[in-house]
C-alpha cells in the first residue's frame, strides 16, 4: 500500500506489526513507535521494520509518499478518515 501525506498530516499504524516495512518513498517522516523512548527520522528510500505489536505514527515532515509493505499474508486495512490503518490478523 502506498499513500501520499502532506506536510504536517498523520498516519497511524497498530495492530500486529512484526512482518511490516514502512518504507519513506519520497519526502520525510517522522515515526513514533509505543514502547520505544527514541523518534525516527525516515528519509527518501529509507525503510523501517517493525516489529511487536503497538502502535505507530508517523508524521509528514514535508510532502511525503510512504509505502507499507507486509512480508506475512496478513491483510491491511484502512480507515480513510484520519488516516489510520489497522494491522489484522
Amino acid at each position: 500500500m502506498e499513500l501520499m501525506l502532506k506536510c504536517g498530516e498523520l498516519l497511524c499504524l497498530q495492530g500486529r506489526l512484526t512482518g511490516t516495512t514502512v518504507v519513506c518513498a519520497s519526502g520525510s517522516l517522522w515515526m513514533t513507535r509505543s514502547g520505544d523512548s527514541r523518534d525516527h527520522i525516515l528519509h527518501r528510500n529509507e525503510p523501517f521494520d517493525l516489529e511487536g505489536r503497538g502502535k505507530v505514527v508517523l508524521t509528514a515532515l514535508s510532502e511525503a509518499r510512504v509505502r507499507i509493505e507486509r512480508n506475512s499474508p496478513l491483510h491491511l486495512v484502512e480507515q480513510v478518515l484520519g488516516r489510520s490503518c489497522v494491522l489484522a490478523g
